[in-house]
């Protein structure tokens, strides 16, 4: 039987309470143009960067690394390039309306220019490893993370009340152990958000990875349920509010709420990979795969469901759960609160082949197997 938890339907609002420590909530604000006068050769030469690193292809990083560095570093900076590409092709933040209209917009804000400084940290970490012998984008690199540095120590902080309030976005799955997950929606924390790992496997990430990156979200579920806390470091990579960290004490923190959806986060990947390493040994695997997207048409929430096995939970509206699960007893906390229960086809992996099963032969193996 799958948990309910109380957070769904909180109006996707949660404040934390910190009695002990003064919390704060970043401004967003224009930035003088001074501060664009005083580093303008910087932004003529990230322009440049940015236009170089638009004409790299993913073909053409590996070809350069082949041999150098050893194929895990390859596909490391592969998956920093797609993850780079991926936002500058959706334009998540409108940050990038900045790079080209630099000299008409004299004042962005500090949110846009931050966001902008960051990606071209990456691009610039992308060059470096294929041009190492370059000096010029180490050049700019270190005078890149001078400029971030400043602009961060600028940004205008205010006192606010004892509570930090975050808002969630309607995006929550059950895993196949029952944890609660958030996807922070569409273009959300790339840590947090599977888009950007199926992206990464949709578009060639080796299937040898798969049980390795299973394996490893695995052990961090484990390590961290068992203690009770996440660290600083986890924080960072798979939430990052600002002000929350204001509550870490000792590098770790124990609000059950934010530790509780940090687990869903690593449980998701764990589901994720151990779904897709189904697929590692079919003789047919990149025609496996595309059939895979095809019958889910290219949808994630499809994905994550009928393939990968999770429950989508929808609170707004006529709340429901989506679900291959056949098992309506499995979901009696939310059917008792209002909550109708969705069943679609699952798609399993069967012999290296995809196959859709119908929901009645789905039936029938979960009474033999007692499931």
């Amino acid at each position: 039987m799958y948990k309910y938890y109380d957070i769904i339907d909180q109006n996707k609002k949660i404040d934390i309470y910190d009695p002990k420590l003064s919390n704060y909530t970043e401004v967003q604000y224009k930035l003088p143009i001074e501060f664009f006068n005083k580093n303008s050769a910087l932004f003529v030469e990230l322009h440049n960067v940015f236009n170089t690193f638009c004409m790299i292809t993913e073909e053409s990083i590996f070809n350069c690394l082949e041999g150098r560095i050893p194929l895990e570093e390859i596909y490391d900076v592969i998956s920093t390039y797609k993850n780079i590409s991926l936002r500058r092709d959706n334009d998540f933040d409108g940050h990038y309306l900045f790079v080209d209209d630099f000299y008409r917009i004299t004042n962005p804000s500090n949110y846009i220019c931050e966001n902008y400084l960051c990606d071209m940290e990456n691009m610039l970490k992308v060059l470096i490893k294929l041009y190492p012998k370059n000096d010029y984008y180490k050049v700019i690199y270190n005078e890149t993370m001078r400029v971030y540095d400043e602009l961060r120590k600028t940004n205008c902080i205010v006192v606010s009340d004892p509570y930090i309030k975050i808002e969630l976005p309607n995006s929550w799955y059950i895993t196949r152990n029952g944890s609660l997950y958030n996807s922070m929606g569409k273009g959300g924390h790339k840590e947090s958000n599977l888009e950007y790992p199926i992206s990464d496997i949709q578009r060639g990430m080796f299937p040898c990875f798969f049980m390795d990156e299973r394996n490893k979200y695995l052990e961090e579920y484990n390590t961290t349920k068992e203690r009770g806390y996440i660290t600083r470091d986890q924080y960072v990579k798979y939430l990052n509010w600002y002000g929350v960290c204001d509550s870490f004490i000792n590098n770790r923190i124990y609000h059950k709420i934010i530790v509780d959806l940090v687990l869903g986060i690593i449980r998701a990947h764990v589901d994720l990979y151990e779904a897709f390493d189904k697929l590692e040994y079919s003789e047919k695997y990149e025609d496996e795969l595309k059939k895979l997207f095809e019958m889910c048409n290219y949808q994630y929430d499809d994905l994550l469901v009928r393939f990968v096995g999770m429950s989508k939970v929808k609170a707004s509206g006529l709340p429901f759960v989506c679900t291959t699960d056949t098992y309506e007893m499995d979901f009696h906390e939310y059917t008792e609160r209002g909550y109708s229960i969705d069943l679609v086809d699952p798609i399993i992996v069967e012999d290296g082949e995809v196959k859709e099963l119908s929901l009645d032969s789905h039936r029938k193996i979960k009474k033999i197997l007692g499931k």
